[in-house]
């Protein structure tokens, strides 16, 4: 991974997690305690990239792994849709179950309806 857009699993038993970290200055500040983890989403320094394809000749790449059971779900998912829906309401519409491509659509259009403006562009697989 590198960059802001996101990746997420999900299972009804565990709930979201975040499996990605953010490559910004908004998330280095966080993680100093500089910038408080609420302030993330708002901050005029989340759209400042400190890695990302392109930057450099390299770059560094995170690699995460993630053990998944039949009926999880994996998100990934542009900082168009994660700057407007927190995990907390990430969580609760891919609670909902169902289809995949009507829960990407559903957390798209959740976003836009919450003012986006930006590329919100989702995707969801279920581990079978």
């Amino acid at each position: 991974h590198v960059g802001d857009s996101r990746a997420y699993h999900f299972n009804t038993k565990n709930g979201l997690r975040r499996l990605t970290n953010d490559h910004t200055l908004a998330a280095r500040l966080v993680e100093s305690n500089l910038l408080k983890s609420d302030e993330l989403y708002t901050s005029a320094k989340r759209n400042q990239h400190d890695r990302y394809i392109g930057k450099t000749y390299r770059v560094e790449v995170d690699v995460v792994t993630q053990r998944a059971e039949p009926g999880d779900c994996i998100l990934l998912c542009t900082d168009g849709l994660w700057h407007l829906l927190h995990d907390d309401r990430i969580g609760d519409i891919l609670s909902d179950g169902g289809d995949v491509q009507q829960l990407a659509q559903k957390l798209v259009d959740t976003a836009k309806a919450m003012g986006g403006t930006g590329n919100a562009s989702a995707l969801v697989v279920r581990v079978l």
